[in-house]
C-alpha cells in the first residue's frame, strides 16, 4: 500500500511506494523536498524522536466537516492521545510526551466526521499548538514563536536576550490546574453522566512556571515573537522596499539575513530574487554605459570624415544590451543548480547534517541575486567581488541555516569550488589523453 500525506507547501496529496519510506521525495505539483514518513516505528525510534524520520499516523477522527475541525488521533510510539486543527494538517506535528515527530496521512484528513461524541475513541489530552513555546534561558519568561522560526536566532522580548530558537515547544500546557482542582474538592473530568466530553477543548491553558525563575516567569499568556524578524522578501504583507531591504542585509549582515529564512518556503522566491537582482543589475550598467556610448561615438564622428547611420548603431547596441541580459539569466541560473550540488555535497563530505537540498538551492540563488546586484559596480570589480563575496556569504548560508559548525563551513566551501575543478579536470583528463 503507498505512503499518502500531503505537501508541506502546497498542500497537494503526495503517493509514495513502502520502499522510498525515510527517502527524500519531491512534490509533482511545487518540487519542495521533504523526507517522506515511515509506517514501522521498530528500531527507528530516536531517529523519529529527533525529526530524522517521520512516523505516518493512519488513524484518526475529525469532529467536524467544517474547515475549522479538529483531528484526534494517538501518538504512534507512546499512545499520547493528541489533536490538531484540521487547517495544520499538512505540517508536522510533535508529540508533546516523546517528543515523537509524525504526520497525517491523506486518510486521516479525508475522514468522516463522527456522529456524535460516544463514536469518538481518542479524546484528546494536548492541543498541538500552532506556535513554538519555550522558556528564555535568562529571564524565564515564556515566548511564543511562529513555527517558521524554528532553528533561528531571536530575541527574547522581555530581556532582549539573543538565542537559537529550538524545533518544537518546550513548555507543555495542561487541561486544568491539579493544585487548585484538589483545593476545589474536585477533580477534573469526574465519573459521570455528561462529565466528561471527549471532543472538547482544554478548559485552561495555564503555564506552568518553576518557582526559581524571575518577576516575569509567572506570565500566564506568552508574548508573540516579532514576525517582522523575517527576511523581507519572504514576507507576505512587508510596509517598505522588499527586495532593497532584503539586498541590504544580505550583503552587510548575511548571517541575519540566512538565519531569517522561512525553512518551509518553496523556492520560486529565491528564484525571483536572484532574477530580479540580475536583470536590475544588468539593466543599471547598460543605462549608465548609454552616455558614454554616445560621447564616444560622437568624438568617433568628429575624428573621422565619415557620418555615422546612429539608428543602425543603437539598434545592434539595443540587440546586444538584450542579448547581454538573456545570457546573465540563464548563466545565473546555471551557476545556482551548479553551485548548489557542489555546496550541498561539500557539507555532506565534511560531515555536516545539513537540511534538504532545496534549502541549499535557496541559499545559493539568494548569493546568485546579489552577485547580479554587484554587476552595477562594472564587469571587472562584479568579478572580483564575486571571488570573495560568493564563498563568504555561502559560509554564512551554512552556519546560519544548515547550523554546520565553523571549520566544517568553511571546508564545505572550500570542496564546493574545488569539486568542479577535479571533475572538469578529470573529464578532460579522460576524453584528451
Amino acid at each position: 500500500m503507498a505512503i499518502e500525506f500531503l505537501c508541506k507547501t502546497c498542500r497537494e496529496p503526495i503517493q509514495a511506494p513502502d520502499s522510498a519510506a525515510g527517502k527524500q521525495g519531491k512534490c509533482s505539483h511545487c518540487d519542495t523536498v521533504m523526507g517522506i514518513p515511515v509506517r514501522d516505528f521498530q528500531g527507528n525510534e530516536d531517529q523519529i524522536r529527533t525529526g530524522e524520520l517521520q512516523f505516518l499516523i493512519s488513524t484518526a477522527v475529525r469532529d467536524s466537516a467544517e474547515s475549522d475541525a479538529t483531528l484526534r488521533f494517538q501518538c504512534g510510539l507512546c499512545s499520547k492521545r493528541l489533536q490538531v486543527p484540521a487547517a495544520q494538517s499538512h505540517k508536522k506535528v510533535v508529540c508533546s510526551e516523546c517528543r515523537a515527530v509524525m504526520r497525517l496521512s491523506v486518510d486521516c484528513i479525508n475522514s468522516e466526521p463522527i456522529s456524535n461524541a460516544g463514536d469518538n475513541p481518542l479524546p484528546a489530552d494536548d492541543l498541538i499548538p500552532e506556535k513554538i513555546e519555550f522558556q528564555c534561558d535568562n529571564c524565564n519568561s515564556i515566548v511564543a514563536v511562529p513555527q517558521e522560526f524554528a532553528g533561528k536566532q531571536g530575541k527574547c522580548p522581555y530581556c532582549d536576550q539573543v538565542m537559537v530558537i529550538p524545533e518544537y515547544s518546550s513548555v507543555r500546557r495542561f487541561r486544568d490546574d491539579p493544585l487548585s482542582s484538589l483545593a476545589a474538592g474536585t477533580m477534573p473530568n469526574a465519573a459521570g453522566p455528561g462529565s466528561y466530553d471527549p471532543l472538547g477543548l482544554p478548559t485552561s491553558n495555564t503555564i506552568p512556571t518553576t518557582a526559581g525563575g524571575s518577576s516575569h516567569s509567572h506570565r500566564s499568556t506568552p508574548k508573540q515573537f516579532d514576525e517582522s524578524m523575517v527576511l523581507p522578501w519572504e514576507q507576505e504583507e512587508y510596509d517598505g522596499k522588499r527586495f532593497w531591504d532584503s539586498s541590504k542585509v544580505l550583503l552587510f549582515s548575511p548571517s541575519r539575513a540566512f538565519g531569517s529564512m522561512k525553512f518551509d518556503e518553496s523556492t520560486t522566491k529565491a528564484i525571483g530574487y536572484s532574477t530580479k537582482g540580475h536583470l536590475i543589475g544588468w539593466l543599471l550598467t547598460v543605462l549608465t554605459a548609454i552616455p558614454w556610448i554616445a560621447f564616444l561615438l560622437m568624438a568617433a564622428e568628429q575624428a573621422s570624415d565619415e557620418q555615422f547611420d546612429y539608428p543602425k548603431i543603437y539598434t545592434w547596441i539595443g540587440i546586444g544590451a538584450g542579448a547581454w541580459i538573456v545570457g546573465s539569466q540563464l548563466l545565473s541560473l546555471a551557476f545556482v543548480f551548479i553551485f548548489t550540488t557542489t555546496f550541498h555535497a561539500g557539507l555532506l563530505i565534511t560531515g555536516s547534517s545539513p537540511r534538504e537540498i532545496d534549502v541549499t538551492f535557496r541559499i545559493t540563488a539568494y548569493i546568485s541575486g546579489v552577485m547580479g546586484l554587484t554587476t552595477v559596480l562594472s564587469l571587472p570589480i562584479a568579478m572580483i567581488s564575486s571571488i570573495i563575496w560568493i564563498p563568504a556569504l555561502a559560509y554564512h548560508g551554512a552556519v546560519a541555516v544548515h547550523k554546520t559548525p565553523p571549520p566544517q563551513a568553511f571546508l564545505a566551501v572550500i570542496a564546493a569550488i574545488i569539486l568542479p575543478i577535479l571533475i572538469i579536470g578529470g573529464f578532460y583528463l579522460v576524453m584528451f589523453s
